[in-house]
């Protein structure tokens, strides 16, 4: 019996910087760790920091640290569904 894989979508969020030392990188895995429930797979993502750059012209010229009130949107990404692991041996 097959598997249906479905990929899932962070939705687009605005985000206001409200801790000292925060990251984009930081700031987009805890998203979406809380979206997808699952701390692997959010560490796990590529290019959702790039896409996050890509939406908000000029964030990469901040810097590393974010300022406490800095304000950016996370886009909508969507997460494709990790393929079923076959085992042909147990």
């Amino acid at each position: 019996m097959g598997a249906f894989l479905m990929a899932l979508v962070l939705p687009r969020q605005p985000v206001r910087v409200t801790v000292e030392d925060a990251t984009v990188d930081q700031i987009c895995f805890e998203f979406a760790w809380i979206v997808l429930g699952d701390r692997v797979k959010a560490g796990r993502l590529r290019k959702y920091v790039d896409a996050t750059f890509d939406a908000n012209p000029g964030l990469a010229a901040i810097g590393e640290v974010l300022p406490l009130g800095k304000t950016f949107v996370l886009p909508e990404f969507t997460v494709e569904a990790d393929a079923e692991t076959v085992r042909l041996w147990d």
